[in-house]
């Protein structure tokens, strides 16, 4: 697992294949956008 939470840079450099999967939790919606201190504010979903 590779896992960053704090705006690291990052290179993943390989020598054999590999396989990646990107997961965000919580998933993005396409409404994100940064705030002052360059974080996403949660959003709100309305109850049904």
């Amino acid at each position: 697992m590779y896992l960053l939470d704090g705006h690291e840079k990052h290179e993943v450099r390989t020598r054999t294949r590999m396989r990646m999967l990107c997961v965000f939790n919580p998933p993005v919606t396409g409404q994100e956008v940064h705030d002052e201190n360059g974080v996403y504010p949660l959003i709100a979903v309305p109850a049904d």
